[in-house]
């Protein structure tokens, strides 16, 4: 069958080709129809300029795309072969230049000067270095580096619909593939590369000297544990057919059952053309616009002194950070929609126009080193983005400005540990690491971020954000392990070396050792908002990410998770230091007698509902969790009271003047809302309705939270708030009938009044020296000092600078988490948002 195919598409290729050259040729009134054409003829028609330049380094690579060319028309040029075409409605030229890299480069420049294309993509067959590219799968490099060198790519990583197959990362070019997996690894390990080609970095490098946008795509077709044939490979070189017909000789005597195997290679090169063909097809719908559009806003202005070949940096000193996996599965589970009025939005950016995955690259035309992690760096890349928007924060599209936030946070806020330091001091130079002080609440916000990248993979699943949730499971792990006590976490893990605030020194500091033996400093004392962020983040966990987490990670995460709810009830519901005794603000005791104590009754009711729907493998912990369900939320509703019986009403706590703050009141919103969503997802699972009593009492803790802070312009509140009442069916169930008015004005104004603090957001993060005074009246954020966490903040501050900005950056997870709350629930979309906000949204 694949002999009469191959034959079959061959003819048909012939005779179309022919018949298309005769009528051209007389169009022109050149030749008669009819004509002999088995000679080639002595001038070639001047082609068009094409959107397209392909370059591969063999046919068995450019096959699949030669065969999907429109109006194919072949060029026999002295240093090359150039087949011309329509693809996807672009004008596709593709060059076959052979496998060196003279070759390569010498190719890439006859498709220049002859086509002139807009965009250039290396393309062909690679072998992976890590175990997670698999056979088939497609990598499209950030950069590809050679021997002598590393240069960036231009095109934006791109998000088809088969997600879980693409991946970014660092391409290598050898002129040889690697054969045995002990020498894929090295190579890994050597240059940190994903792939290995031989063709890629020349051109690239052609491209980067001539001024035009490059990319580099590549399938898989060999894994990295997979044993190469040796004979297999020598036959695929280029070689003489006598030569060739020697080596099939000799194999045929020698090995009869691999002339087999030279079958089967030759069907799967084939399979493996398609499938690269297929990728190309979808990069070439989108990468030329998204070309067009950035080359028009100047971002490939690198035109291109600003680009030079980096020489590839030696390998990081002191700790390393995690290196990420992304080896995981799509979903196309759409994210949830909105009741009401719903106008759509135009996609605002190249990005949200092509549909995109972020990779985490700075969004910016400044390429940094490796080792780059300098203080000038990271100002130059917050900088390049501001220009790209006229320098207002306001006008930059919300999720590039998420995508680069959370890219500062990997990069510069990330310990070796996978934990996201809510400070980090940079050097003045590159060449050395960032210092991340002690910070009394690093684990709580750890575990809203990881919320905020739960929701993030709900509404992409982007591998690379699956993997990032993965390695921040092991630094909520460390957490907890530093202490030697399962379930009790340590407020912060840092570097004995770096700097820990006298003030600090109230919650306690232990001296320890890492992993590796270095000298660690852990701060104790954690108090009921940091358990609060930690269950809601696990929560988060379960709902959304768990069924796509790797086995390991799985049962870390149910680990980890039944550690914390055990450790509150075994330790009567006092958060507890490792020696026994109850923490300072640790008490999270919900009844007393049968009436619930305010905030200590929703928070206590997350942190056992997690338990109840997650529950630890071990029976006896399984038995006690259901008890303590059962006993707050069917026996004594701890969070609700009646008011006819009940003085103290637990779900009128967060509007009562004399609550500690906004810090209090962010907290309580958080455990109502995850309260709120475990019900939903269970009855979901369950396939039943709401438990409308459930949902009405635990609701007003929204309810009357946000009717004291609505107009203070806390966006995650907000959101929170609106994503749990946009469904007409909870929305009933919550607000009652006669306060409905109140609440859809007070959700629509606290839409738009969080988009625009997320457009006013900062992207610079570095503090600055001065004071912060009293104002009696809400302040947007940009008129505040950058916070570790915004949110919990006092809302009418306006911070006055008295000198210029330091070193030392905080982290966005803040926006982080309002962001993708915001995407989760579809909030983005809703008729008053759009109508305000709609220029910057997706």
């Amino acid at each position: 069958m694949i002999w009469q195919n191959l034959i079959r598409d061959w003819l048909r290729r012939t005779a179309e080709q022919r018949v298309r050259e005769a009528m051209a040729a007389a169009a022109r009134g050149e030749v008669p129809l009819g004509a002999d054409f088995s000679q080639p003829p002595d001038a070639v028609e001047t082609p068009l300029s094409a959107h397209v330049g392909l370059i591969a380094p063999d046919h068995r690579e450019a096959v699949g795309v030669i065969d999907r060319l429109d109006g194919l028309l072949t060029i026999e040029a002295d240093r090359a072969k150039v087949f011309e075409g329509g693809l996807n409605g672009r004008r596709v030229a593709l060059v076959v230049c052979g496998p060196s890299q003279d070759a390569t480069a010498e190719a890439t420049q006859v498709l220049i000067d002859g086509h002139h294309p807009d965009l250039l993509v290396a393309m062909g067959f690679a072998t992976g270095l890590t175990s997670t590219l698999q056979i088939g799968d497609f990598l499209l490099a950030e950069q590809v580096v050679s021997e002598v060198g590393e240069i960036q790519t231009d095109v934006p990583t791109v998000a088809p619909v088969d997600a879980a197959f693409w991946h970014t990362g660092r391409l290598l070019s050898i002129p040889r593939a690697p054969q045995e997996s002990a020498e894929r690894k090295q190579l890994a390990e050597k240059y940190r590369a994903a792939a290995a080609d031989n063709h890629a970095y020349s051109v690239v490098n052609v491209a980067r000297q001539q001024g035009i946008p490059c990319a580099a795509l590549c399938v898989v077709r060999h894994a990295s544990e997979q044993q190469a044939d040796q004979d297999l490979d020598l036959l695929r070189r280029k070689q003489s057919l006598t030569r060739k017909i020697g080596l099939l000789t000799g194999l045929a005597l020698n090995r009869p059952s691999s002339l087999k195997t030279v079958w089967n290679e030759k069907e799967q090169d084939l399979m493996m053309a398609d499938r690269l063909a297929d990728g190309i097809a979808k990069l070439i719908s989108v990468m030329t616009r998204v070309a067009c559009l950035l080359m028009a806003a100047g971002i490939f202005s690198v035109a291109i002194s600003g680009f030079a070949l980096a020489q590839f940096p030696e390998p990081p000193p002191l700790l390393p950070l995690p290196q990420e996996t992304t080896d995981q599965r799509p979903s196309d589970s759409p994210p949830p929609m909105p009741p009401g009025e719903v106008l759509p939005a135009e996609p605002a950016t190249p990005a949200a126009a092509a549909g995109m995955i972020p990779d985490a690259k700075p969004l910016s035309p400044s390429v940094l080193a490796e080792n780059d992690f300098s203080t000038a760096g990271l100002r130059r890349s917050n900088e390049a983005l501001l220009a790209r928007y006229g320098g207002d924060p306001r006008q930059i599209p919300l999720a590039e400005k998420a995508e680069h936030l959370e890219w500062v946070l990997w990069r510069y806020h990330r310990n070796p540990y996978g934990q996201i330091a809510t400070g980090a001091e940079l050097p003045s130079k590159p060449g050395a690491l960032p210092c991340w002080p002690a910070d009394s609440d690093t684990s709580t916000w750890n575990g809203v971020l990881l919320s905020a990248l739960c929701w993030k993979y709900a509404v992409t699943k982007d591998p690379q954000t699956l993997s990032r949730i993965v390695t921040l499971l092991d630094g909520m792990e460390m957490y907890t392990k530093i202490t030697g006590k399962p379930g009790c976490y340590a407020r912060c893990v840092a570097m004995a070396n770096d700097r820990v605030e006298p003030s600090l020194q109230k919650f306690g500091t232990t001296k320890t050792t890492g992993p590796a033996g270095e000298p660690l400093v852990w701060i104790g004392d954690p108090a009921r908002g940091t358990y609060n962020q930690l269950a809601g983040g696990y929560a988060t966990l379960m709902l959304y990410v768990y069924d796509d987490l790797p086995p390991e990670a799985q049962r870390k995460a149910r680990q980890l998770s039944g550690d914390l709810v055990m450790h509150l009830l075994d330790g009567d519901y006092q958060i507890r230091r490792p020696d026994g005794q109850p923490t300072t603000y640790g008490d999270l005791t919900p009844l007393v007698a049968t009436v619930g104590i305010p905030f200590n009754a929703q928070v206590t009711y997350l942190i056992v509902a997690l338990g109840e729907q997650y529950p630890p493998a071990d029976v006896e912990q399984k038995g006690s969790i259901e008890h303590q369900f059962y006993r707050l939320r069917s026996k004594h509703h701890a969070y609700w009271a009646n008011p006819w019986k009940n003085p103290i009403r637990p779900q009128k706590v967060g509007g009562h003047p004399l609550v500690k703050g906004m810090n209090d009141r962010f907290h309580l919103v958080t455990a109502a809302y995850h309260g709120l969503a475990l019900e939903v997802a269970r009855a979901g699972r369950e396939k039943r309705d709401l438990d409308q009593t459930f949902m009405y009492r635990m609701g007003q803790s929204l309810v009357w939270t946000m009717r004291r802070i609505g107009g203070e312009r806390n966006a995650l509140c907000n959101f929170m708030y609106a994503g749990m009442l946009n469904d007409p069916v909870r929305f009933k169930m919550i607000v009652e009938p006669g306060e409905q008015g109140e609440a859809i004005f007070q959700l629509n104004r606290g839409v738009v009044d969080g988009l625009e603090q997320l457009r006013r957001y900062p992207v610079d993060r570095f503090r600055r020296p001065g004071q912060s005074e009293a104002t009696g009246e809400p302040q947007w954020i940009d008129q505040q000092r950058p916070d570790d966490f915004h949110w919990k903040g006092d809302p009418t501050l306006r911070f006055v600078a008295s000198g210029p900005a330091r070193n030392d950056t905080v982290a966005s997870i803040d926006y982080l988490a309002a962001y993708w709350l915001m995407r989760l629930h579809a909030l983005d979309r809703q008729a008053d948002a759009v109508r305000q906000h709609g220029a910057v949204l997706p």
